[in-house]
């Protein structure tokens, strides 16, 4: 959590005009060092959203779809967990990493 927390604080510092796949990205990090706390996986979401928006398709977020998974699996929301495991699945083949398509299939 305290490197979320250092994170988040970059963050709130951050220029407005911050380049939104900086923004995405750094808010996924932030929420992958706190995976397990509940704005960790609110900071993921989040930053899915913003690379999403702006039509961003990298490794970054497909390993935060597998975090996500991760979390939903740990919590037993196995719906929501399979969802994000597909879809990373997806992305990571989408990008031709087929290691991290295969780390996320034995997840």
């Amino acid at each position: 959590v305290e490197g979320r927390n250092l994170s988040r604080a970059l963050l709130g510092r951050a220029p407005d005009n911050l380049r939104p796949e900086v923004r995405g990205k750094a808010l996924i990090a932030a929420g992958m060092l706190a995976w397990d706390h509940p704005d960790g996986r609110a900071d993921m979401e989040a930053g899915l959203s913003v690379l999403r928006a702006i039509g961003e398709r990298t490794v970054d977020m497909a390993m935060a779809l597998r975090c996500l998974g991760n979390v939903a699996c740990a919590r037993f929301e196995f719906s929501a967990a399979t969802e994000y495991y597909e879809q990373g699945i997806a992305l990571f083949g989408e990008l031709g990493n087929l290691r991290g398509a295969a780390f996320t299939l034995a997840t």
